[in-house]
């Protein structure tokens, strides 16, 4: 877990710089550091880590999204509320934090994990279902906001988004894990977290909060579609 958390942390850092330094438009930084930082970690990186798991004991893999969910989504609202083009208020971005859905429904999870509480059959079925057809739902929104014409207005920033998401990060990332000694079910949560394409999500929030929801669109396009490619290869 605190691998994890300082990994995601150090990611960030490394993302704000290279937004700072090289992303002229200013409300494409926010979502240029959610692409490099933020993977999908909740819908593709799970399928990933139970796919190369060979005894399906995901129970590490289960805990930690309800570590890295909160993480990734605090880091969101605070970048996308700093570079909306608005004058940044503590309260309300405390307040933007508190009101996120995946923060709390993360949080309620963990409480529910640890109180052993279960929804009723009925509920727990139609949740799951639910949750199936979440990410299927979102490319297709995805795909309503993409443009040609803007992946090649953005073709800079999605070139890097990409190279950084799908290989500098994981091999970074992957390389310090491997050498700490990180092997079996942490290792392949390690992966889905840090190697799989950026969070569908990522582009309602950016939308939401006053980022470039073109870019957000043909961002999270562009690496899902790599990384899924990649994954079935």
């Amino acid at each position: 877990m605190v691998f994890t958390v300082l990994g995601i942390l150090a990611v960030f850092g490394l993302s704000l710089v290279y937004a700072i330094r090289f992303v002229k438009v200013r409300d494409r930084r926010g979502v240029v550091v959610q692409g490099m930082y933020r993977s999908n970690f909740l819908i593709l990186g799970l399928a990933l880590a139970a796919g190369l798991s060979s005894d399906g004991d995901l129970g590490v893999t289960a805990v930690m999204g309800a570590i890295v969910a909160p993480t990734f989504n605090v880091l969101a609202v605070i970048t996308l509320e700093f570079y909306s083009g608005k004058k940044t208020n503590v309260w309300k971005l405390v307040i933007d934090i508190a009101k996120n859905p995946l923060i709390i429904g993360s949080l309620l999870g963990l409480l529910c994990l640890l109180l052993a509480l279960r929804l009723p059959s009925p509920l727990e079925t139609a949740a799951r279902d639910m949750a199936r057809a979440a990410s299927p739902l979102m490319l297709f929104l995805l795909g309503a906001f993409f443009r040609f014409s803007g992946a090649k207005e953005h073709a800079g920033e999605l070139a890097a988004v990409c190279l950084g998401r799908l290989v500098i990060v994981p091999a970074l990332v992957l390389g310090v894990a491997i050498r700490l000694g990180f092997r079996g079910i942490e290792l392949i949560t390690l992966l889905a977290i840090f190697a799989s394409s950026t969070a569908v999500a990522s582009f309602t929030m950016a939308e939401q909060m006053g980022g470039d929801a073109a870019l957000a669109a043909s961002r999270s396009t562009t690496t899902c579609t790599t990384c899924t490619r990649a994954t079935t290869f």
